[in-house]
């Protein structure tokens, strides 16, 4: 299963989850206290509660540019399989303002779910890298004028390639 954050405004809880996913046809059930299952068929998201745990997993810039979207975020966790039930699941309880998406990258709840109606067949879930990874990069000279070089090449590699 793969996984993305659900950051919601603080004092969201699962029984919130449930309220707003109960207007669906999904089956909910709680897996244990701290983690809900919604079902459709064979399909199968687990939505769990990490308000304890995920929050240190963010470095302090991460947790900023979370706090610019949130300013007191809940954490959540939602495992999937299927990238078209997640998308369903995230357009019930990620289409507001004052939810982020973190599947790598933090995004705006809202504008992810205007993506999805979109192109609902789109993989939005493609990692960006940030710019402290490509500086990590070992084999670069971390110098504007090396990484602009390597840049330039992944561009020119990937172009050719969509020929």
């Amino acid at each position: 299963m793969e996984e993305i954050i659900v950051i919601v405004p603080y004092p969201s809880d699962l029984p919130h989850f449930v309220q707003v996913l109960s207007a669906t046809p999904w089956q909910l059930s709680f897996l244990s206290e701290n983690e809900l299952v919604i079902q459709s068929g064979a399909d199968r998201a687990i939505l769990s509660d990490g308000r304890d745990c995920i929050i240190n997993t963010y470095e302090e810039d991460e947790l900023a540019e979370v706090i610019r979207f949130v300013p007191r975020p809940a954490f959540f966790s939602l495992n999937y399989r299927n990238i078209a039930f997640l998308n369903q699941i995230l357009l019930q309880i990620a289409d507001r303002d004052d939810v982020a998406i973190d599947d790598g990258l933090v995004t705006r709840g809202s504008a992810l779910c205007r993506r999805i109606r979109r192109r609902p067949l789109r993989d939005w879930r493609k990692k960006r890298p940030y710019p402290a990874q490509l500086l990590q990069w070992r084999h670069l000279d971390p110098t504007p004028e090396t990484l602009l070089e390597k840049l330039r090449r992944l561009w020119i590699l990937r172009f050719k390639r969509l020929r």
